[in-house]
């Protein structure tokens, strides 16, 4: 009997690690479904697999700076998708390391909220918010939401830009002007929200892809600061998107 007993214990906890760590480390499949691959041959892609990692830097006890970011098991890449997020981390907190020493207090965390694999492209949306206190820790703050992208070319190996998804940015805001996205009101008026981005001056708006939409999402700043994302099917998007994303 207790034979017996033990041998079950054992079978579980085995069961137990094994899908703990299963969990945990086994990367995210894209629609292929194939296991994690490398890749070394130039312009050969990655295969759609991915992980996601929660950096936590030390800045010291009064700054809770966290923040999730894509593994793709290409070092060059990873790099680049690093350094996004730590530059994300700049623009809503500038500073950060002098706010730490001079005696304040921050905020800041950011969850990959959705990400979408397929044999060319890795899509991510990453969302949170972010608190800065004054010295002291009162109410006295600066808060906000936090909205960002990632979009990842599997085949070339690099992080995108506006500037490589859009082919012809003028058609794209002829199309987000003209109402073809969908999410806004009714009374959205689309033509100013557009406005603040500008493609001859680099300043794109954050995109990214499912199977079958592109999302662009839309900042409007003002007493506190809104992301709406607006959508528009993959198909009617093949006429300002480049011919390697549509």
């Amino acid at each position: 009997m207790m034979k017996k007993l033990l041998i079950t214990c054992v079978c579980v906890a085995l069961l137990t690690q094994f899908f703990a760590c299963k969990e945990r480390s086994e990367p995210n499949a894209g629609t292929s479904g194939e296991p994690a691959s490398e890749s070394t041959a130039a312009g050969q892609p990655l295969a759609p697999v991915y992980s996601v990692e929660t950096e936590t830097p030390d800045f010291g006890a009064s700054m809770q700076i966290s923040y999730d970011v894509l593994k793709t098991g290409d070092e060059a890449l990873d790099e680049a998708l690093l350094t996004q997020a730590k530059n994300e981390l700049s623009k809503y907190i500038p500073n950060v390391s002098s706010i730490s020493a001079e005696g304040g207090e921050a905020q800041y965390s950011v969850t990959a909220k959705s990400v979408y694999a397929d044999e060319r492209l890795l899509s991510a949306i990453f969302t949170g918010s972010y608190t800065v206190y004054s010295l002291g820790g009162s109410a006295d703050e600066i808060s906000g939401d936090i909205f960002y992208t990632a979009n990842i070319d599997l085949r070339e190996r690099e992080l995108l830009d506006g500037g490589d998804i859009f082919d012809d940015f003028s058609a794209f805001v002829r199309a987000f002007t003209d109402g073809k996205f969908e999410g806004g009101a009714q009374d959205t008026d689309y033509a100013a929200l557009i406005v603040p981005y500008r493609a001859e001056y680099g300043i794109y708006p954050y995109v990214c892809f499912d199977k079958d939409y592109f999302y662009v999402n839309i900042t409007e700043t003002g007493v506190t600061e809104t992301n709406t994302l607006y959508k528009i099917p993959r198909a009617a998007a093949a006429a300002f998107l480049d011919a390697d994303f549509r």
